[in-house]
Formats: structure tokens, sequence, C-alpha cells
């Protein structure tokens, strides 16, 4: 009866809402309205701003906003109150049952440290009991893909409060179920020294089938910590940045790019030409297109043809302007190389783009979606915000004008990926305003530069560079996990933190402040071990100093240019990371320095200690 009870009143909340003036509106236009995108009235971006703070204020989720704060100042007691009243509201029930969730969590460890474990699982069977009603009332919520995770997490502290209480068959149970669930999801990183060494201890009481194989995995996570289990510890290996994979033949048109780029690199400049032109007329849609461009006009000026070379060039920069290859084509004129050339810049608009909060197009969970992330996007609940934005599907349906103002609505999120991806999409599209002010401020924020700048200057680096590895490393996402198992904005491997820093608590590492003291610490060591030299020090970040040696080695020792260096990366996703990162840093440069770059000399510098 209960739930009849909600779900009746959930229906006239919706019913309520949808009579307001709101995107939530959208859903209830005749289908003539909706057939064009005409009729939705464009604006100006700032007007849109504007009427975004004024308009979509609400109540729920002020208090969902009050909530997330007072959890991460752990003040449970309040956040209970607020997530309680924040669920009254339908719009937000799930929500707000999560804030209630997560305080009863809060509580649960709170009280375990006191070693009340009774008490404790009072509140864990709480919590759970919250996330169940989020699951069967709430089917449009993105809070949903954070369930297994809360689930994994009220395991492990029943193993906790079980093994206090002596329960050590119980407990040993509880322990596994959370560790599987957290394995599943690559977050096994997740659980804290003390729940591993709890665990331990409880295999020591119980000796169960899995003790062993949960343990040697732990003495990894934790290899200076768990002096119990060093001989497992010995005999298992490290943990890898890269994957290993199984063998996969070369795609086509990689395979094309090769062979012309290699004729490139023997100094058969003719055939190379004819090479690349092969390459962009059968694979006219491949995402080396770009790379093919280029190195197809350095050949061409090589061959003394710079009128032909130039075509290929302003192609690049007019439909890539923002990327690795649209910049060097800003410096490519009248040589074959781009070397110690100054940068033809772009002209950058300051006009505003005009945009539309709402789009014809748009699914009626994609308009619940957009309704609450106004919502709390105005009350500046951001990491909630960002869940809901992070349920948008790009689609070729979705007109220009909304997804500029879907653009910024990430961007005031901080869902910075997202924003990323959108401004791509416009792009690929031919939209203009990218190279405005607005755009670019966009493409390149400038998160946690604060802090940021201390570790910079505490380890020697230049802190353009480290904001524009960040970017590129997580997207400032300050708890970014990949299915690697790196961490936090600068996507570090536990192994590896743990190497440039003993006493570093891994936990931590999804914390802004952390990572950068550990990340910088760790750019710094290869920038050393690689006599400064940019391009190889980021490669070794993100594919390790071995396989940056094995590609130093192609490039006759490193004594060729370093553009080619890149080009020879056999790894796309390191490939593409340092040719990225050093459009970053280009950007980044002309936005915090007031001025742009002149050249790329930072980077083509082989040895500069």
């Amino acid at each position: 009866m209960n739930t009849l009870k909600h779900w009746f009143f959930a229906f006239l909340g919706f019913c309520l809402l949808a009579a307001q003036d709101t995107g939530w509106a959208a859903i209830q236009k005749s289908a003539e309205q909706q057939n064009t995108v005409a009729e939705v009235t464009a604006f100006p971006i700032d007007v849109l701003q504007q009427r975004l703070v004024k308009k979509e204020r609400s109540k729920a989720a002020r208090n969902l906003k009050l909530a997330f704060d007072s959890l991460e100042k752990q003040n449970f007691s309040r956040a209970l109150q607020l997530g309680s009243l924040a669920r009254k509201d339908p719009l937000f029930f799930d929500f707000g049952s999560w804030m209630m969730a997560s305080a009863n969590l809060g509580q649960a460890k709170a009280l375990l440290r006191k070693k009340k474990f009774k008490e404790s699982i009072k509140n864990i069977e709480a919590a759970q009991v919250l996330s169940l009603q989020i699951e069967r009332n709430s089917p449009y919520s993105p809070v949903l893909r954070f369930l297994p995770k809360d689930l994994a997490e009220e395991d492990l502290l029943y193993g906790l409060a079980h093994a206090g209480l002596k329960n050590w068959k119980k407990s040993e149970e509880y322990f596994e179920k959370s560790f599987q669930r957290l394995n599943s999801m690559n977050q096994l990183s997740a659980v804290d020294f003390d729940a591993a060494k709890a665990y331990v201890e409880t295999c020591k009481k119980g000796r169960g089938l899995l003790c062993v194989s949960w343990t040697r995995k732990f003495s990894v996570i934790f290899p200076n910590k768990f002096e119990e289990v060093k001989p497992i510890k010995n005999s298992y290996p490290r943990i890898s940045k890269l994957l290993s994979v199984p063998y996969k033949a070369p795609d086509p048109d990689v395979t094309a790019f090769d062979a012309a780029f290699q004729l490139y690199r023997d100094e058969k400049y003719k055939k190379a030409i004819e090479g690349f032109k092969d390459f962009l007329r059968d694979y006219p849609l491949s995402t080396h297109r770009n790379r093919a461009r280029y190195w197809l006009a350095r050949c061409l000026l090589l061959r003394k043809d710079p009128e032909e070379a130039q075509k290929y060039l302003d192609l690049l920069r007019q439909e890539s302007p923002l990327s690795y290859y649209g910049l060097l084509a800003l410096s490519s004129n009248s040589d074959n190389s781009s070397n110690g050339k100054k940068l033809s810049l772009p002209t950058i608009s300051s006009e505003l783009p005009v945009a539309t909060d709402t789009d014809p197009a748009l699914t009626p969970s994609e308009q619940y979606h957009l309704l609450r992330a106004k919502k709390l996007v105005a009350e500046q609940a951001y990491p909630l915000a960002a869940l809901e934005l992070k349920e948008f599907k790009m689609r070729e349906e979705l007109s220009v004008p909304f997804l500029v103002y879907f653009a910024m609505l990430n961007s005031k999120a901080k869902n910075h990926i997202s924003c990323f991806q959108t401004l791509q999409e416009l792009t690929y599209r031919g939209y203009t305003g990218i190279l405005s002010t607005f755009g670019l401020g966009l493409f390149f924020p400038a998160e946690f530069l604060e802090l940021i700048k201390k570790y910079s200057a505490a380890n020697e680096l230049d802190p353009i560079l480290v904001l524009s590895l960040i970017k590129q490393e997580s997207g400032f996402l300050q708890d970014a996990n990949s299915s690697v198992g790196a961490l936090g904005l600068m996507q570090l491997m536990p192994a590896t933190a743990v190497e440039v820093e003993k006493n570093v608590d891994l936990t931590e590492l999804v914390k802004a402040e952390q990572n950068i003291k550990v990340g910088t610490k760790y750019l710094r060591k290869l920038l050393t071990q690689f006599k400064g030299n940019a391009v190889y020090a980021l490669a070794a970040y993100n594919a390790g100093p071995t396989a940056t040696q094995k590609w130093i080695k192609k490039t006759a020792g490193g004594k060729q240019d370093l553009q080619e260096f890149i080009e020879l990366i056999s790894y796309r996703e390191t490939r593409e990371y340092v040719g990225s990162i050093i459009r970053n840093y280009f950007w980044y440069s002309r936005q915090l320095n007031g001025g742009p770059m002149e050249n790329l000399d930072v980077f083509w510098k082989k040895d500069t200690q």
C-alpha cells in the first residue's frame, strides 16, 4: 500500500511539474511543434545563463546541495535531515534517499571506529533499505549506476562489524561479497588497508576457500604494508599501466598510413605523396586523415610545391583548429617543418554564440534529466548535476544551438569530459563558434590551478604542462578510476604511486591534493630520466619508460625529428595523448599568459638540461 501511495504522489508531482514553464513542459508540446528545430527560439548564451540562475531555482535541489556539503564535512545528522526534506519532492526522491543512505554509512563508520558494532549494523541496514527504495521507485535515476558500489561498501562495513563481534563466518562472507562486487568494477583498490587487514585476520580464524586468492590481490595493492603476506607478494606480478591484449591485425587504414609514412622517412617523397593521397581517397573518414594531410603537406613542401601543400594545411586549420595537427599546420608555411616557425594564429571571435535551452528531438528520459540538471546547476549542486548530464547520448538529431547550451551546462556542472565531447561534435559539424573566447574557455578550463602551481613549484615543473596533462588524463575528474586501475586527476597506478611516495595512502589518491602531489613528483622523475625532454617524458608517463626507450631507438636513438618520434609511437592512445598535451599547452599558454606562444620550441628541443 505504501508503494502505491508513493507512486500516486510521484505521478501527481510530475503532472504538476509538467504544467510549469520549464524544460519538462517540452514533453507536452504537440507533435507539430516538435517537428522542427526552427520553432525553438535561440538566445545569446549569456541570456540563457542568466535565465538558468533565475528561473530554475528549487528548494529540494538546494537541500540536496546542502546535504552533499554536509556529507563532505561528515555532518551526518544534518545530511540525514536535509536528504529527508529533499526526497519529499518526487522529482528528487532518489537523490534525497541517496544522501540519507550515504549519511547512514558515514554514521556506521564512525560507530565502527568506536567499536559500537551492533549499533553500526543498524545504520548499515537503514542504508540498504534506502538503496533498495531507489532501485524500486526511481527507474530514471543516475544513482542506479552507483548502487553496485554502494552495496559493496555496505557489505564491507557488515564484514567489519561482524569481525568486531567475532562472527567470523559471517564476516568472511560479507567481506568476500564486497570484494567481488568491487573487483567486477575494477575498483578493488577502493578497499582501505584496515579493511584488508581485518579480512586477513578473519581468514586466520576461518581459513575459507578464497582467503589465499583475495589476500594475494591485496598484497599487490599494499606492497609495502602487507608484512603477513610477503611470500605471496613476491610471487605475484606487479600491476602494469597497460593491459596485455591478444594479437590483432592492424586496420587497413593504419597499414596504409604506415606504408606512406615509411616512404617519407626513406626520403622517397614522390611515392610518399602518392601514398598519402591514396590514403585520403580510400579512407576519407579515417581517424588518421589529419595525420595524412599534415605529412602530405610536409612531403609537398619538400618537393617544392608550396601551393598544393597550402591546400592541405588550410584544411587542417579550418576543419580541426583545436587538434594537434591543426596546431602544427599553424606553423607550417614555407618549408617542411614547424620547428621554430612562428605560429600563424586563427582569428578568435569575442562574440557570444546563440543557443537554445531545449530541443524538440529530446526523448522523455532526456527531458527529465535536463530538467533536474538545470535545477541542480542553478543551486550549485554540481556533482549531482553532472550525474544527470552523463545520462545523455550524443545524437545527430540534436541541434547545434542546443549542443552549445549543453556544452555550457556541462561546463557549469564541472562535467568537463562531456563538455569536451560535445565541443568535438560541434567541431565535426563545422561549427565555427568554438574559435571564440567563450568556446575556448569551455574547451580549456583551468581547474585546481592553485594546487597545480603549488606542487609544480615544489618539483620545478611548468604548471601549464601539468595542467595540460591533467586535462588529458582525467578531464579534471577528481575521482577518475580507469579500467586498469589508474586513479585520480593525474591517473596514477597504485604501484607507481607507492614507488614514488612509499608511505602514500592509496585511498587518498582520488583526492586532488594528494594526487597532484604524487603525480608531479613522478613527472619530475621522468623529465629528469629523459634529460628534460617533455615529449619523451609524456610518452613515458602514459606508456612507461621501457616502451618509450624502444620508440626512441626507432628514431636513430632520438637523433631525428621529434614530430617523427610521435608518429612512430606504436600505441595509438599514447601517440594521441602526447599530441593532445602539446595542443593543450599551446592554448593554455594563450589563456593564462595573456598571449599566444610564438612557436612550439619548448617541445621540439631534444635536451633541455
